[in-house]
Parts: structure tokens; sequence; C-alpha cells
């Protein structure tokens, strides 16, 4: 018995040194790469933070101040009180869900998982609760959706609204679907704030201007790596099954905007715009829902601290994602295609 669990220990530990030994070659790899054309990946670094500041950081510092404000002050259980009831009914969750998801809906990423971990935090929610808000109250804004990609990228506001009503119906759809146990279990409230108001606004712009600048760091970082797989030819390996698919179902010339969606939506839908057909803006309105891995991990960054696994959050996104890609679609050819 003792040699057979001093075994397993080994292999275990084995197994992490593996990992830890996969990850340093791929990190050497990428620093050699950076070395190899410096002025390249230079200009992919500042275009990513160039794409972040004019792009992102204008609808998102002032929302994550605003949010953390309304928050600090104790006023989110007393904003909610009137939604308790279709809430819990709906999503199997109080009415505080509501005020989460419709500062999520204004707002856009990562707003939605950043209130979420601060209503945790200051046991405001359980992680009960906190597990199914992360269901449905972590979407895109209208000035990133509608503005970004559908005024600038498609040139339309209309496919703009169409997918941004797209996104917001079916997220409601999934927090109905994954409800799971319909038990409330979300805490007494907000403790009153005890910190005076010159304070906690001093501590709220803080606390934003941190989080805003990782938001930054995740996107420029995000941007680089797409860089990298493209310049290295990876990126078209990886696109190879999505292009096999997109190919048989007539859907040519996707899987590159598609495989970079996936690592990070705004370069994605960017090319997918391209082509501005019925598939393009789908495929689209798919990518915002499940939201790449650059803002994934950006949430997670938030859930983490609520316990809340990522497979769990992955899975929920992707369902979100394939319930967008239907109601997009019949959104199109009601009003558009």
């Amino acid at each position: 018995m003792t040699t057979n669990k001093i075994g397993a220990k080994h292999i275990f530990f084995e197994k992490s040194k593996m990992q830890i030994a996969i990850y340093a070659l791929c990190i050497f790899a990428i620093m050699l790469l950076l070395l190899s054309n410096p002025k390249k990946y230079n200009q992919s670094v500042l275009d990513g933070i160039s794409l972040f500041a004019t792009c992102v950081l204008p609808g998102l510092f002032p929302f994550m101040i605003l949010t953390k404000l309304l928050t600090s002050i104790g006023a989110v259980q007393k904003m909610s009180k009137l939604l308790n009831k279709p809430t819990q009914a709906l999503f199997g969750t109080s009415g505080i869900a509501s005020y989460v998801f419709l500062m999520s809906a204004i707002s856009g990423y990562p707003i939605g998982a950043k209130i979420i971990a601060d209503l945790y935090t200051s046991q405001t929610i359980s992680q009960h609760d906190a597990k199914k808000m992360s269901v449905f109250c972590t979407t895109s804004g209208p000035i990133f959706i509608i503005g970004t990609l559908g005024a600038i990228m498609f040139g339309s506001v209309k496919i703009g609204i169409i997918i941004y009503a797209s996104h917001i119906l079916s997220s409601i759809m999934c927090g109905i679907i994954l409800r799971g146990n319909t038990k409330n279990n979300t805490q007494s409230g907000p403790i009153a704030p005890t910190q005076k108001i010159d304070n906690i606004i001093s501590s709220t712009i803080a606390d934003s201007v941190q989080n805003v600048l990782i938001v930054g760091a995740y996107i420029t970082i995000f941007f680089l790596l797409a860089d990298i797989l493209f310049q290295t030819g990876l990126i078209a390996v990886a696109s190879y099954p999505f292009k096999l698919l997109f190919d048989a179902i007539h859907m040519p010339n996707m899987s590159n905007g598609f495989a970079f969606g996936l690592l990070e939506v705004t370069r994605g839908v960017k090319m997918l715009s391209a082509q501005a057909n019925i598939w393009s803006v789908c495929l689209s309105a798919f990518l915002v829902s499940i939201s790449g891995l650059s803002i994934i991990m950006q949430s997670m960054n938030y859930l983490s601290k609520c316990k809340i696994k990522a497979r769990y959050f992955i899975f929920s996104k992707c369902v979100h994602a394939i319930l967008t890609f239907v109601v997009c679609f019949a959104l199109c050819k009601l009003f558009v295609f």
C-alpha cells in the first residue's frame, strides 16, 4: 500500500514537471521569436495598446468606476428589490442578478464578472448565486457591438443592433436553461459602508485604474500572440479544421477570422466583416458571445475569486454562443438578408 502511494505521488510530480517544462519551452520560444523580429513585434504591442486605448478604454473605464461606486455604497440590493420575484422565477437567483445583468449589458466585458466578484467578496451574494450569475451576467455592451462591430467594421448600425439583440436575448435564454436548482442561497445583503464617501471614491478610482490596466494588458498580450501565430503559420494549422467544416457547408474564406476570434474577438470580427453576408454576421455574433480566450481569461481573473471553475464558465459561454448564432440567423433573415 505504501509503495503504491509513493509511486502515485512520484507519477503526479513527474507529470507536473513535464507540464512546467512544456510551458517553459513555449515561453522561451516566444522570447526567441520576439528577438528575431523586434521591430515587427514591437509594432504588434503598440497596435494592441492602440486597440485598447481607442476601442475599449473610453467605454470601459467610466463604467468600471460607476459600478464599483454603486456596489461600495451598498445601493445594489435596494435597486434590485423590485425585480426579486421575476428574477427568482426565471433564473433561480435574487433580484441582485437583475442589477448585475443590466450593468453588464450596458457596460460590456468584463464588468459583469467584476461586479459578481465584488458582490461575493462583500458577502452580498453566495457562491451558489455567483455561479448562476456568471452564466447570464457576463456580456458585451452596445458601445462595442453596435458602435465598433456594427457601424465601423460592418458599416451598418442595423447589423450591430441585430448582433447585440441576439447576444442579449441568448444570454437570458442561457440563464434560464442553465439555472440548475432553484434554491435561493443569497446572503442577507450588503453591509452599510463604514468608509467616508471621499475615501470610497479614492479607493474606487485606484481599484478601477488597476483593473482597467489588467484588461489592457490582456488585450495587448493576446494581440501580440495572434501576430506570432500568424507569422509562424500556426494559425493556418489551427484554422484548418474550421476551413474543412466551413467549406463543406458553403461558408468559404472564414476559417482564419473565426480562429483569430476564438483567441481575441475584435481582430476575428474585423477579418470576418470583410465579407458582409449572413454567415459572417452570425459567426461574428457567435464570437462575441463565446468571447474568446482573451476575455475568458479577463473574466476568470475575477470569477476565480468566487470559486467558479473555468471549465464551467467556458461551457456556459459555448451554450450562449450557439444560442446567439441561431437567434442572429433568424433576425438576419427577418430584417437584413
